[in-house]
């Protein structure tokens, strides 16, 4: 790294000057004071433009003010004249991950470690960035080298838990998790995970006394609670459970997210009475949150329950007329009660909100066909198509339009191409010949052979 006192050959002002602007620059950084410390590294490379000192403190202040792109371009300068200067190295790591390149920092990350193996800190973050990227061999490997320097690391230890949890390597997890707790033993959110992990191998009672710890370590830590009534659940003690929720509950205080986390993941479960009984404990509290009433729609939905759904849902579309998830989910309970007319209009209010959902494309096809309007359903499942949606029910759908229809339909050729080969190898040749008939004179000279002898 070129020495501050020592100016390159480029360099206009004197040792003492520059010199003078970077520790400057290093004062202001320190307290706080990004902009100002980077104005005083620059006016040390309007003297020394080669002086990396200057120029990883302009990376560093950027970095700080997460101008990302603009720190990389000062620390490339740097490596370019330092290829080994590990501040830059490491500054150009944390940005690519800053930026959401986690490939690119770990590129980085590892030729700093090619210069410092036993930096812990970015053995950790290289994990770091593996568990991130769901390589959770990789990340496992780069924790258990950090805890070789370090052994009771507790970032490197809870890494190394958290990745073979990844991998479902339970009994893995709680070695690491335990070792944390020996020298860490009063982390509430570790002590939860190390009693989620017993309760999923089925060693309740340790799963128990993990809670339990975590509520002393903290006493109203959601998580805690809601993973006894797990252990309550599982033994069939519907009424400790409740209490369990209702604690849950209470000291969610005005956040209730990690109580309606949890009710979504009963229903994505099957877990229908511990998602229903969640959702009305929490709303109890708060009766007008939009995401606990919308979660218990989703469950009335997938229980067919469409009239409750309905009912939840229609005031939650005045309230949110640009949420296009109410106005999906009204859709379906529309459609459930045969109301097409008003699902289509609850779908369309959804596409309006956001464009290019390719399974509300092919709802709306189905729910023109039930009103007879086959040009608009042939429309939506071309639609279908063309955002990528060439699945089984969407060219089954339009076939069977086309089938029924006696040339009033219009269809791209090429799409009517692609749907009458599906026909000719699932319904016959005269399911192909029905919809060939759409096909306009130009579209007869490009069939392919397979159905030249079918339009």
């Amino acid at each position: 790294m070129t020495a501050i006192n020592r100016p390159s050959r480029n360099s206009k002002g004197t040792p003492g000057q520059v010199i003078s602007l970077v520790k400057d620059g290093r004062r202001l950084f320190r307290a706080g004071n990004y902009t100002q410390a980077k104005s005083r590294f620059e006016e040390a490379l309007d003297l020394d433009p080669e002086n990396t000192y200057a120029l990883v403190g302009c990376g560093d202040a950027c970095r700080r003010l997460a101008d990302y792109r603009a720190a990389i371009q000062f620390y490339k300068q740097a490596v370019a004249i330092d290829p080994d200067n590990p501040y830059a190295l490491l500054g150009l790591g944390d940005c690519h991950r800053g930026l959401g390149l986690i490939a690119e920092a770990i590129g980085y990350w590892q030729d700093l470690l090619r210069l410092q193996p036993a930096n812990v800190q970015i053995l950790t973050r290289v994990g770091d960035a593996y568990r991130r990227l769901e390589r959770f061999e990789e990340a496992i490997k780069s924790y258990k080298a950090a805890l070789e320097f370090d052994p009771f690391n507790p970032y490197a230890l809870r890494g190394l838990a958290d990745s073979h949890r990844g991998l479902r390597q339970t009994d893995e997890a709680i070695r690491a998790w335990e070792t944390y707790n020996l020298y860490h033993p009063d982390n509430a959110a570790v002590l939860a995970r190390l009693g989620d992990a017993y309760k999923q191998i089925g060693e309740l009672d340790k799963a128990v006394d993990a809670y339990g710890k975590a509520l002393l370590a903290e006493r109203d830590y959601v998580y805690a609670y809601l993973g006894l009534a797990d252990v309550a659940v599982l033994r069939g003690d519907d009424g400790q459970a409740h209490r369990f929720w209702q604690q849950a509950v209470l000291a969610c205080g005005d956040d209730l997210a990690p109580a309606c986390r949890r009710a979504d993941i009963y229903r994505k479960q099957g877990k229908v009475r511990e998602a229903k009984l969640l959702y009305h404990l929490a709303l109890e509290v708060q009766p007008d949150n939009k995401f606990l009433r919308t979660g218990l729609a989703s469950l009335h939905i997938e229980q067919k329950d469409y009239a409750e759904a309905e009912e939840i849902l229609k005031p939650l579309a005045s309230l949110y007329p640009d949420d296009e998830f109410i106005f999906t989910g009204l859709g379906d309970a529309y459609s459930g009660q045969g109301k097409f007319r008003e699902a289509i209009a609850a779908w369309e209010h959804a596409l309006a909100c956001i464009d290019g959902n390719t399974f509300l494309y092919s709802r709306l096809a189905d729910a023109y066909t039930r009103i007879g309007d086959r040009q608009r359903a042939a429309d939506y499942y071309v639609k279908s198509f063309e955002a990528g949606d060439f699945s089984y029910r969407a060219i089954n759908g339009l076939t069977k339009i086309l089938q029924r229809d006696h040339g009033e339909v219009s269809v791209p050729d090429h799409w009517l191409i692609r749907v009458a080969l599906f026909a000719l190898d699932n319904r016959g040749e005269e399911a192909a010949r029905q919809v060939l008939r759409h096909l306009s004179p130009a579209g007869r000279e490009k069939l392919p052979s397979r159905l030249a002898g079918l339009a």
